[in-house]
């Protein structure tokens, strides 16, 4: 068809009070994100997922309504939104609410003072969307904030400093406080845009007469129509035919399904008005393009207005829990419907809902026929060509009841794994159902109703334990899942529909029927967690020895919320730069014949692609150099394919989104596909044939004694699984050609090891290369060696072409081509006496390492499994397994986390086995060389109730069937080595006093230049505020380690120490010819004398009274379990650890928090799903990979630092702190067993048991462990 057009017409916009306009100059596919960030170069705004489910890109948008034609604001996913939907908005961003320049806002300073800013790199998309409720609702209540936040992601902070800054602006209204910014003038918001500066607000559409399209010919040959009325679709349609269309309302189901090219023709259909309309006859008729906010909206006015409509309360709350916020704000009801109609495996709440009240839609045609079909037809029939104008829903009187569930792996931002909607007509004796509707979502693509349960229920009395059954029996026969990965077995859904249903029944059940246990399985965990979370957190400070342990602010914090902090992709463009995407294998193991880049050079803007043949150097993104890096790993594949999805070719084009766009038209063509199953699983390779040497053996723990008093013999075994690091901001680098070398600004944790593999690659010295780092936003570990992937890849490009390369890996590159914290097995036998005293302890512990042994935790492992137990009567052999896959790598407390936990479930299996309190089998195992005396343990039980919440546990759950609740408690002795060296150089300017530090390590949110100032500051006795610190710079601090092992703080302290000690020597001489003198006389006078001022200093494992130590910590948790589908609810957790004499005590504090949420992410939702017949990853994104949210963190989170401790060993009397307290978080599973085995318990199971759990513990683990029977679902 021809796509020829004048191109003439654009759109135009507002960002922060300045114009814009995009027309036939961009591509389709260029989003707000991008026009933001690469056109008006406003860095602030984030972006990570790039499809609505992380909240770093969320902008504020006012825009007219095309209903009411009112101005609305609201919040967007700018990665969403295609920048050609943006016609008449207003749009503010990050910096436009506050700056350095103008102020900051109440809301970035609130974060900010609240330190919920760590790496930052999720803070600006948290501000806006605070921004943008502020802006709706000026009396926002704590609670309404506390729901409002789904949208947003954080790995760093656990979410309580967030919650707890943002609830405190909610403590007072809104409009109480003058520090809103004006993002045209700069002053404070007056709330007037309607009244005043007319001449700068845009047009409103009120009383225009709007009806001629505006037609823009895209850069990439798309047509893109904004339309006006629903006509005029079918008329350009009539035209340019009916091939390749599509009707953009909100474009969030990319979000949902990624769209990897558009249609050619595009219909913004925002502004048709008839679509956004409703009105009142018999039925409730709603315009098809209603957003989901303004359903929300609607439904709760009517339903409290009208009887009839009084089930609307029911659909309200349910979509509330419909993806979050800014994509309910522009997601429209018929964009999710069509979305279910192409795709009938997605698990359409609204699609549920509507079916589940019997709602209808109506289609209209070319014609303007309109046609009127129920959902069921509606998925069947053709709808090319056609366009849903309305959805009617019917009244219902008061005979009927709605009945709806949603079971999610996480509270917020989650799709669901199976969902109901139940609408029961009961006769007038409310007891014999005259009509039924079951509907159910997640089951099979085919699936929807339960005709044959329905048709069962008629005139059937339901409240009677015999018709249940019976009905249960018929929904068993009825549901058949089908396997459908990532998403949970048939098994697991078949049986929570049937338990949904169930507790619809106990919902509706008469009091006088229901027995008291069973009331509470009616509702879900979103009804059961109170709605507003607290926390508490206590440390120690000596004001005689501020600035340390003074608890100041994170000194990035205030511009890490202003989106102010630069990060390295926010370097602005650069003359020429090109980007770079990798292209993956979609085989595991094959030889590579030929890459055929044919198509994909045809596309405009696409510069060439390189192969591992260009490579003028070594074919390796790593240099080993140490005992952790033992091997080189390729960069691009040449011959041969060794795992699926590893990187074989580089596609370079002239912006990021056509790079990842065109990777799909590059060719590979294999030869010796690999036709079996590979060897991927660490059980696979404990099978496989010994000569291919999988299985090796490494560090071990041998034992002195042996007891003899075995009374009982404990055999099990452990798993831990895999996660990835989900670091906010994604493997970045920027590398610019300079003179004879490169200068390149990296998102690293290792300089030097990045040096030296890019130097390598390029074939030149390392001294050609400069690396830079100012800051990560966030990393874990991920970027210590996997970064180089993306650093290696940006030089090799700029190198070849002589121009600046910019790489920032997609999402799905990442979680597909790198590995993550490996997952491990460990096989125990311990024999025991009867107070559970270890006789002996075999133990077999085996690492799957990936394709290569390079960071390899088994060191780690054996130096933490002895944990704080007697260790000599133990036999602990472990092993690296080589498996087909990519190579795992460190992750926060690498090796730590698994070793810590196994021995303490290792423990709690003991205390089972001989029925003795584990809190006293523990500490009857302690070794006589821990500083973790039994007292500590009691006083931290004494001081959290322990005992008398255990006693409520076994009265609550005493009391309740389907809900029960668990309580436990774990110990820690976290081993800290100091590995290798970190440089710090100091200098002292003489014109006026000041410091700046150069440091060896990475500030990755942990605060690290915080600390080093405080440190500097002490140390030359100046203000802190005196002391900056400058990016990590290879030249400045050459050969210097990695950050990793939570050692940088202490040895970078160390020597700023030294460093400072040095140059207060050399000006001993001149203080004390000018004892009266100021530090700015003193420094003046020394330069004149040609003293110099600056000093550099290496700390490292030689380093005089640098020692290994421990750290010591305590953790409890109680949890709450849905035994009906498997979903929880942390009610409260407590986190004690001696972090020594801490630096910065409030920063501690954070690391303690956002670690410990990690670690309970790892252990109960983060679930890795991989085709173990080839590797491939199926949940590479936030839509199947979910971490914890802000409303899955503990209900009550309580952080305690030990007061008055000083670490002997460490560095100014501090510890360290960042890793340790994720080793804690494994008492979270233990305290599910205990629930568990309380449900288990009412099911008649064995009461002696230790119960394996599958990890993590997601909501079906939950459910396969519990094992309740069917016959088990009754009413009295």
């Amino acid at each position: 068809m021809p796509v020829t057009a004048s191109g003439m017409d654009k759109v135009c916009f507002f960002i922060n009070g300045i114009e814009y306009s995009a027309g036939c100059e961009l591509p389709s596919y260029t989003t707000l994100n991008e026009f933001i960030r690469r056109h008006a170069e406003l860095r602030g705004t984030k972006y990570m997922c790039l499809e609505g489910g992380c909240g770093t890109c969320v902008v504020n948008v006012k825009a007219t309504h095309p209903n009411t034609h009112e101005r609305v604001s609201f919040s967007v996913n700018s990665c969403l939104v295609v920048i050609f939907s943006c016609d008449g908005w207003e749009i503010t961003t990050v910096e436009g609410i506050g700056n350095r320049k103008i102020g900051y806002n109440i809301i970035q300073k609130r974060l900010n003072q609240n330190f919920g800013s760590q790496c930052g790199y999720c803070s600006p998309g948290f501000v806006m969307s605070m921004y943008s409720l502020a802006e709706n609702n000026p009396h926002l209540s704590a609670a309404e904030v506390e729901n409002s936040l789904g949208s947003n992601l954080c790995r760093c902070t656990g979410y309580r400093p967030i919650l707890d800054a943002f609830k405190s602006i909610a403590l007072k209204d809104i409009e109480e406080l003058d520090e809103l910014t004006c993002p045209k003038t700069g002053r404070t918001c007056t709330k007037t845009c309607e009244s005043e500066d007319e001449d700068w607000c845009l047009v409103n559409i009120q009383g225009l007469s709007l009806t001629k399209p505006k037609k823009i010919a895209l850069a990439d040959g798309r047509l893109w129509f904004e339309v006006y009325e629903l006509k005029s679709v079918f008329d350009i349609l009539d035209k340019v035919g009916y091939e390749s269309y599509m009707l953009v309302g909100g474009n969030t189901a990319r979000g949902v399904r990624p769209i990897k090219s558009f249609p050619l023709v595009l219909f913004n259909i925002s502004n048709l008005h008839e679509l956004h309309s409703h009105y009142m006859d018999v039925n409730l008729v709603l315009g098809a393009s209603i957003t989901l906010t303004d359903t929300i909206n609607l439904f709760q006015d009517i339903s409290t207005r009208d009887p009839n409509f009084r089930y609307l309360e029911v659909l309200r709350a349910h979509i509330e829990r419909v993806a979050h916020i800014p994509v309910r704000n522009i997601g429209t009801l018929a964009g999710n419907l069509v979305l279910k109609h192409e795709y009938p495996d997605f698990q359409s709440d609204i699609f549920l809902l509507l079916d589940g009240v019997g709602a209808t839609v109506t289609l209209v045609d070319r014609t303007l026929t309109r046609t009127e079909l129920n959902m069921t037809a509606f998925l069947n029939t053709n709808i090319v060509g056609k366009v849903i104008t309305q959805i009617k829903l019917p009244p219902f009187s008061n005979h009927y009841e709605l009945v709806t569930y949603k079971v999610t792996p996480r509270e917020q931002n989650a799709h669901a794994d199976i969902n109901a909607a139940f609408l029961f007509q009961f006769g007038s004796d409310r007891r014999n159902i005259i009509q039924a509707r079951i509907v159910y979502g997640g089951i099979r693509p085919t699936f929807s109703h339960a005709y044959v349960a329905e048709a069962f229920l008629k005139n059937k009395n339901i409240f009677n334990n015999e018709t249940l059954q019976a009905a249960l029996h018929h929904l068993d026969i009825e549901i058949q899942p089908v396997y459908d990965p990532p998403q949970p077995s048939p098994l697991y859904r078949k049986k929570v529909a049937l338990s949904l249903f169930y507790k619809a029944i106990i919902k509706l059940c008469p009091p006088e029927i229901l027995k008291p246990c069973y009331a509470s399985g009616a509702s879900s965990v979103t009804d059961d967690r109170p709605p507003i979370s607290s926390g508490y957190q206590e440390y120690d400070t000596d004001v005689n020895d501020y600035p340390l342990t003074q608890p100041l602010l994170k000194r990035e914090g205030m511009i890490q919320c202003a989106g102010e902090a630069v990060y390295s992709d926010d370097i602005p463009a650069i003359k020429d730069e090109v980007f770079a995407a990798f292209v993956l294998s979609t085989v595991p193991k094959a030889d590579i014949q030929s890459i055929d880049a044919t198509e994909a050079l045809k596309v405009k803007g696409v510069i060439t692609v390189l192969t591992a043949a260009d490579i003028p150097g070594m074919n390796s993104f790593v240099f080993p150099n140490d005992a952790l890096l033992p091997e080189f790993e390729v960069l691009l594949a040449s011959k041969k394919v060794q795992y699926y999805n590893q990187p074989v070719a580089l596609v370079v084009a002239n912006t990021m989104a056509l790079a990842d766009q065109v990777k799909s038209l590059i060719k590979i063509n294999y030869s010796n596909i690999w036709d079996k199953p590979i060897v991927f699983t660490i059980e696979q390779a404990l099978e496989a044939p010994k000569e291919e040497n999988r299985v090796k053996p490494r560090q071990s723990i041998s034992p002195t004694s042996r007891g003899t008093n075995v009374q009982k013999i404990v055999k099990g075994t452990f798993i831990s699984p895999r996660q990835y690091h989900f670091m906010m901001e994604l493997h970045t680098t920027v590398t610019i050609p300079v003179d004879n070398g490169f200068e390149i600004q990296s998102a690293t944790q290792y300089t030097t090891q990045l040096q030296s593999a890019v130097a390598r690659v390029l074939n030149v010295p390392e001294s050609f290369i400069i690396v830079k780092t100012r800051r990560c936003g966030g990393a874990f570990g991920s970027k210590y060696i996997r970064s180089n992937m993306a650093a290696c890849a940006s030089a090799l490009v700029a190198k070849i072409l002589n121009r600046p390369c910019r790489v920032v890996m997609h999402l799905y590159d990442i979680m597909r081509a790198t590995g993550k914290r490996p997952n491990s097995r460990l096989d125990y036998e311990v024999g025991v006496d009867d107070n559970g005293v270890i006789q002996y302890l075999d133990a077999a512990w085996y690492i799957n390492d990936g394709l290569s042994l390079n960071e390899n935790e088994c060191d780690f492992v054996v130096g933490n499994f002895p944990n704080c137990y007697d260790l000599t009567r133990w036999k602990v052999q472990t092993y690296s397994v080589v498996t087909d896959a990519p190579t795992n790598c460190f992750m926060r407390a690498p090796g730590s986390i698994e070793a810590i936990a196994g021995i303490e479930h290792i423990m709690d299996h003991i205390s089972m086995k001989v029925n003795k309190d584990p809190v006293l089998v523990r500490i009857s195992n302690y070794s006589p060389e821990t500083s973790l005396p039994p007292l500590m343990v009691t006083d931290f039980l004494q001081r959290i109730d322990f005992s008398k919440r255990e006693a409520d546990v076994i009265v609550f759950n005493a009391h309740h069937r389907w809900k029960k609740r668990g309580i436990n408690f774990v110990n820690m002795a976290f081993s800290v080595e100091f590995p290798s060296n970190f440089i710090v150089v100091v200098n002292v300017y003489f014109g006026d006093g000041s410091v700046i530090l150069s440091i060896g390590g990475i500030e990755i949110g942990q605060g690290l230049y915080t600390r080093m100032a405080q440190v500097a500051a002490r140390e030359l006795n100046v203000h802190v505020e005196r002391v900056t610190i400058a990016p990590s710079f290879n030249f400045a601090t050459p050969n210097t380690f990695g950050t990793v092992a939570s050692v940088t703080t202490e040895c970078c302290a160390r020597s700023v120490i030294d460093a400072c000690n040095q140059i207060k020597a050399r000006l001993a001489p001149v203080r004390a010819d000018m004892p009266n003198a100021t530090w700015e006389q003193i420094v003046f006078a020394a330069n004149d004398r040609g003293i110099l001022l600056q000093a550099n200093s290496l700390t490292g494992p030689y380093t005089p009274g640098v020692r290994p130590y421990k750290v010591y910590g305590l953790a409890a948790i109680e949890v709450e379990l849905d035994i009906l589908t498997g979903r929880k609810w942390i009610v409260r957790a407590d986190v004690y650890e001696d972090c020594g004499r801490s630096i910065n005590p409030a920063l501690d504090v954070g690391q303690v928090e956002g670690a410990f949420i990690q670690a309970l992410s790892l252990w109960t939702l983060e679930d890795t799903v991989y085709n173990e017949y080839n590797g491939k990853l199926y949940n590479y994104r936030t839509w199947n990979y979910k971490i914890y949210g802000a409303k899955d963190i503990p209900n009550d989170y309580r952080i305690y630092l030990r007061r008055r401790s000083v670490n002997p060993d460490g560095v100014l009397g501090s510890k360290a702190v960042s890793e340790p307290p994720s080793c804690m978080a494994y008492v979270i599973v233990n305290a599910i067993r205990d629930a568990i085995r309380a449900s288990r318990l009412d099911s008649g199971y064995r009461a002696d048991e230790f119960i394996p759990i599958g990890v993590p513990v997601t909501n079906e683990n939950v459910v396969r462990a519990a094992d309740v029977r069917i016959d088990e679902y009754l009413l009295y």
